[in-house]
């Protein structure tokens, strides 16, 4: 990160069971199946070797980091200092109170059944 940044964390998204999706821990319950040429396989398996882990390990190791690099776009973000301060700005400026909000909020959904 460069300075004059700060990195904010967003919330960490759920998944379907409604569990937080983050690093995978507990038991391994759960299989993937891949199909590799001759070349991807011998070139895994030496770098799995050289890194003294089973192919599993280091598979789903490697696997587990990119795709935590990929959803860390969604997860975080930098500003430049400016950006930052403007964003605590509005942060702390007083709730304005929305009449038409609050009435719309206050209607039947028109979705549901009516009682």
């Amino acid at each position: 990160m460069q300075g004059g940044e700060t990195t904010v964390q967003a919330m960490q998204h759920e998944d379907k069971s409604g569990e937080a999706a983050g690093p995978v821990e507990g038991k391994r319950d759960r299989r993937l199946s891949l199909r590799t040429t001759a070349r991807q396989s011998a070139l895994i398996q030496q770098a799995a070797a050289s890194a003294h882990k089973t192919v599993s390990e280091f598979v789903l190791d490697s696997a587990t980091d990119r795709a935590e690099d990929v959803l860390a776009g969604r997860r975080h973000f930098a500003i430049g200092d400016i950006a930052w301060q403007a964003f605590h700005v509005e942060l702390d400026r007083p709730a304005v109170l929305k009449p038409r909000l609050r009435a719309l909020l206050h209607e039947d959904p028109p979705f549901e059944p009516q009682a």
